[in-house]
């Protein structure tokens, strides 16, 4: 079968890629940075370009004729600019769902990875699943849900389409992961309020999202369908944090209570002093969430998968390959 992957150079989207290749696909790997690319060492076809509508103009005869599927992994989780989640998360996965409309008019299958933002946080104590509503409360969890309507939108039932919903993704090479490697060496971890380390999370690793991903290739179904892809366990952030302790053989920590309103305050301090940080506006929406939980069933029973629950070890994996890099 012959896949192009959209953000084959990013976390997801590399360690995807490694693994079609293996499974025997021919992969079409569109990346922005070629430096970035060539030094991951995967045997792909490489497609240089963005999802702007000038660079798909440029690269879309590049794509074979026979294209068997599309998985679409671009996108952007960190800006402090709003309007960008939209031009990238929504505008730019509707122009690549035109370009292909036209070039696959009859058949061809397309795997968006959205996000468990798309849908918004869990309430206490419960995890969502693909029956219930969305509502997410961030503009990159809004800008995620308007590409997953994008597809929806697109008017092709001869398309077989699917959304997967990953929640925190854990693994080698993964930049949000890093810095709260670094926050627990320094020992010193910011909460928000007196009870944030109780705060809930699901998470799946990298590898097993790549299975979801891989099993949806394969699966017949006959309507869109959306997954929500997780490790049966969910975790505190308490819980992560000394878990990772435990990986780097870290000191005690100290946990750092912040109000909402200071945790905002920074973000817009960081923002007008144009000081890189994670830590937004938009992402405080986030944080300041206690739950972001999310229910495997439906994957696991349809897609047969299994989960990887071994959270020390994907950490180990994480604390190596920073180690190596």
């Amino acid at each position: 079968m012959k896949i192009l992957v959209t953000g084959a150079s990013g976390f997801v989207g590399h360690h995807l890629c490694k693994e079609l290749v293996q499974h025997g696909y021919e992969v079409y790997a569109l990346v922005r940075d070629l430096s970035k690319w060539n030094r991951l060492n995967i045997n792909a076809s490489i497609i240089n370009g963005d999802l702007t509508d000038k660079s798909i103009s440029n690269w879309e005869n590049l794509l074979p004729h026979d294209l068997d599927g599309v998985i679409h992994v671009a996108g952007i989780v960190h800006s402090v600019n709003p309007d960008l989640f939209y031009k990238i998360n929504q505008h730019a996965t509707n122009s690549l769902i035109k370009m292909l409309a036209r070039k696959y008019p009859t058949k061809l299958m397309f795997i968006n990875i959205s996000s468990l933002a798309a849908a918004g946080p869990s309430a206490p104590a419960s995890s969502l699943n693909e029956q219930m509503n969305e509502s997410p409360v961030s503009a990159y969890g809004k800008s995620k849900l308007a590409g997953e309507s994008a597809l929806r939108a697109s008017g092709k039932p001869s398309w077989k389409t699917a959304t997967v919903r990953p929640p925190m993704v854990l693994g080698p090479n993964d930049p949000a992961m890093l810095e709260v490697f670094k926050m627990v060496k320094k020992r010193v971890i910011p909460i928000i309020g007196t009870r944030g380390k109780e705060s809930r999370y699901s998470y799946v690793t990298v590898f097993d999202l790549v299975k979801t991903i891989i099993a949806i290739l394969v699966t017949e179904f006959n309507q869109h369908e959306i997954f929500y892809t997780a490790s049966d366990n969910q975790i505190s952030f308490g819980e992560l944090i000394e878990s990772i302790r435990t990986v780097v053989n870290g000191k005690k920590v100290f946990y750092f209570p912040v109000p909402k309103f200071g945790l905002s305050a920074i973000a817009i301090i960081c923002k007008t002093l144009g000081i890189n940080t994670r830590i937004t506006t938009d992402k405080v929406n986030e944080i300041v969430e206690p739950n972001w939980c999310c229910d495997n069933t439906k994957a696991k029973k349809e897609l047969k998968i299994k989960y990887d629950n071994d959270l020390l070890s994907i950490l180990k994996s994480i604390e190596l390959a920073h180690n190596n890099g």
